[in-house]
């Protein structure tokens, strides 16, 4: 079914595809499962054979990872190949997505989803990971808070006694600040403004890998909606809705979709990172095809320099 892919994308199918938790202080074994600094080497290492110019299709299944890496790694392909397309059978979530806004157009399954850009950071005084963008929002809905109780309570006050707004507003405003403070006492600003920049810098490396295929006003707005908007980190963003923000997502018939699927489920659970070579069996025992994965090898603790790994998948007869 690999192999299938290959042929009906019309181009040579690079295969990221990685099923664990993408967080810190996991366990060195889901450092393979990360969109990071040994993916990009072993990308760089893979694209060598791959003929300058030539424009390829990447098979991207990823939970996501680090920002920069998706960054790097977008460029590293459109610098070598001119382009590449990205198919999402079943799911590209947080640097993943970012990596494939770097695209000339997404492929997208049925039921695929990508995600928002809101990264994800380690509190350390928490022990625990939160969405940058949970932290951020909480100031900018305090502030809408304090909006709502000014006017609904200088419209209550107004109504009872007959004074105008100008004698009003200061007790008003009084009375709200002393309410809020408790809330506003508890942010961190200093936290508050690490993880604002945090999420700048996703917006920005969405920003300028979108700006070669869109207009740069547009692709402002794309980035800020994906960094901005949702309301949650797993939160997903489906074919229809990706292609209202703007993104470049493909149109794909009932036949692709069908294939997108049955993939989807092929390959679930592995890691399998490297080019997909389709390799013919004939003779009287075995007349089938398989697909092999040339990469690099997965090991323990990331991706060794040597070898190859290969995953074969038999395709029915």
């Amino acid at each position: 079914m690999l192999s299938e892919l290959s042929v009906g994308i019309g181009m040579q199918v690079l295969a990221i595809v990685q099923y664990g938790p993408p967080c810190a202080g996991c366990g060195r074994e889901t450092e393979r499962s990360q969109v990071n600094g040994d993916l990009y080497s072993a990308v760089q290492k893979i694209l060598a054979d791959i003929p300058q110019g030539r424009k390829i299709a990447v098979l991207l299944e990823s939970t996501g990872g680090f920002a920069k890496s998706a960054f790097k790694i977008a460029r590293l392909i459109r610098r070598h190949c001119g382009g590449f397309t990205a198919v999402v059978p079943t799911f590209a979530k947080s640097a993943a997505t970012l990596l494939a806004l770097g695209a000339d157009e997404i492929v997208m399954g049925p039921d695929a989803e990508l995600g928002p850009l809101d990264a994800q950071v380690t509190d350390f005084d928490r022990e625990q990971h939160l969405s940058a963008l949970e932290v951020v929002q909480s100031l900018e809905r305090l502030n809408e808070a304090a909006v709502e109780a000014v006017d609904s309570q200088i419209m209550i006050w107004q109504s009872r006694s007959r004074k105008k707004i100008d004698t009003l507003m200061p007790v008003t405003m009084h009375f709200v600040a002393e309410m809020m403070k408790p809330l506003l006492d508890k942010i961190d600003m200093v936290q508050y403004t690490r993880y604002a920049r945090v999420l700048k810098v996703a917006q920005e490396y969405a920003t300028r890998l979108l700006i070669p295929r869109c207009d740069p006003d547009a692709a402002t707005m794309i980035a800020k909606a994906l960094t901005e908007t949702f309301p949650d980190h797993d939160f997903a963003i489906c074919e229809e809705e990706a292609r209202n923000l703007g993104i470049r997502i493909a149109k794909t018939d009932k036949q692709l979709g069908n294939f997108l699927n049955k993939l989807s489920a092929r390959i679930g659970g592995e890691t399998l990172i490297g080019l997909i070579k389709e390799v013919r069996h004939d003779n009287k025992k075995d007349s089938s095809t398989s697909a092999q994965i040339d990469g690099i090898n997965g090991r323990q603790g990331g991706y060794s320099s040597g070898g190859h790994r290969h995953q074969q998948i038999r395709q029915n007869q």
